[in-house]
C-alpha cells in the first residue's frame, strides 16, 4: 500500500479547502480587477488609444479635402456626427487625428522626462555627496517655475510647433521624476540586499541596474501613468496658444482656440466635444494611476 501524504491528508479530513497558490503577477492581476476605478480608467484609456492609432490609418488626413464650405457650421447630423466648423470640416474627424498627435505628444514626452528623470534621480540618491547636490538643485531651478509657464517660454524661444511643444513639456516635467527616483534610490540604498551586492564587489552600476532601479519601478509607472494625462493638457494648453501644432493640421488645444470665437453664434459643438476628448482621457489616466498605486502598494495589499 501507497503512504498517505498526511500534509494534504489532514486539510481534506477535516473539510479545509487549500487556497490555491496565485503568483505575484496574479495577484496584482486580481487586485486591479477588484478596483472599479483601475477598470473604468483602463476602458477609457485603451478606447482612446484605440481611435488614436486607428483613425490615422483609415483615414489619411487631407486639410485641403476637408474643407466643404457648403456645410459651413452644420449641427450635428448623420452627415456629420460632431457638426462641421466655420469652414466646413468635419469635426469628428478632425477630433480623432487630434487625438492621435495628444497621444504620440504625451508619449513621447513622458518618455523622454522618464528615462532622464530616473537616470538623474537614480544616481543622486545612491551616489549622494556632491553629485547629489549638483542634481538636485538644477531640478530645483526647474521646479522654481511653473511647469506651463516654463513650457510657453521655452517654445516661444525655439519657435512654435510641435516637435518643441513636445520637447518643452519632457523638460518640465523632469524634476518630478527625478525627485521621485532620488527618493525611492535614498530609501534602496541601504537594504540589506545591497549592501550584500557591496560586499560581494558588484559594481555601483550593476547596482542601480540589478537592485535599485526593479525595486523603484512600481512608483515610477504610476507617476507616467498620471504624466501622461498632465502632459495631454499640456499639449492642448500649448495648441491653444499657437504654440504646438500649426494649422491647418488638427490638434484638440488648437480646435478650441479656433472655435470659441463662434460660441456666441450658437456653435457649440467645435468646443464641446474637443473638450470633452481631453477631459475624458485626463480622467482615464488619472483612474488609471490611481488604480495602479493601489495595486502596486504593498502597504494596500490583503486589504481587500
Amino acid at each position: 500500500m501507497g503512504q498517505v501524504n498526511t500534509t494534504q491528508a489532514l486539510p481534506l479530513a477535516l473539510g479545509i479547502e487549500e487556497a490555491p497558490y496565485l503568483s505575484e503577477w496574479q495577484s496584482l492581476w486580481l487586485r486591479f480587477r477588484r478596483n472599479k476605478s483601475a477598470r473604468i480608467g483602463a476602458v477609457i484609456v485603451i478606447l482612446y488609444v484605440a481611435v488614436a492609432l486607428l483613425v490615422p490609418l483609415l483615414d489619411h488626413y487631407n486639410p485641403l479635402r476637408d474643407q466643404n464650405l457648403s456645410a459651413r457650421f452644420s449641427p450635428p447630423s448623420l452627415e456629420h456626427p460632431f457638426g462641421a466648423d466655420n469652414i466646413g470640416r468635419d469635426v469628428m474627424r478632425r477630433v480623432g487625428h487630434g487625438a492621435s498627435v495628444s497621444l504620440v505628444v504625451s508619449l513621447l514626452s513622458v518618455s523622454v522626462s522618464v528615462v532622464i528623470g530616473v537616470t538623474l534621480g537614480e544616481v543622486a540618491g545612491f551616489i549622494s555627496g556632491w553629485t547629489d547636490s549638483v542634481i538636485m538643485r538644477l531640478m530645483d531651478i526647474i521646479l522654481a517655475f511653473p511647469s506651463l509657464l516654463l513650457a510657453i517660454a521655452l517654445v516661444a524661444i525655439f519657435g512654435p510647433g510641435l516637435r518643441n511643444a513636445m520637447l518643452a513639456i519632457a523638460v518640465v516635467n523632469i524634476p518630478v521624476y527625478a525627485r521621485l527616483a532620488r527618493s525611492m534610490a535614498i530609501s534602496i540604498r541601504n537594504e540589506d540586499y545591497v549592501m550584500a551586492a557591496h560586499s560581494v564587489g558588484a559594481r555601483p552600476r550593476h547596482i542601480l541596474i540589478r537592485h535599485v532601479l526593479p525595486n523603484s519601478l512600481a512608483p515610477l509607472i504610476v507617476q507616467a501613468t498620471l504624466g501622461l494625462g498632465t502632459a495631454v493638457v499640456e499639449t492642448a494648453a500649448l495648441g491653444f496658444l499657437g504654440l504646438g501644432q500649426q494649422a491647418p493640421y488638427p490638434e484638440l488645444g488648437k480646435m478650441l482656440a479656433e472655435s470659441q470665437q463662434y460660441l456666441v453664434t450658437g456653435a457649440w459643438w467645435g468646443m464641446v466635444f474637443p473638450g470633452i476628448s481631453i477631459t475624458l482621457v485626463v480622467l482615464g489616466f488619472n483612474l488609471l494611476g490611481d488604480g495602479l498605486r493601489d495595486t502596486l502598494d504593498p502597504k494596500l495589499r490583503g486589504t481587500d
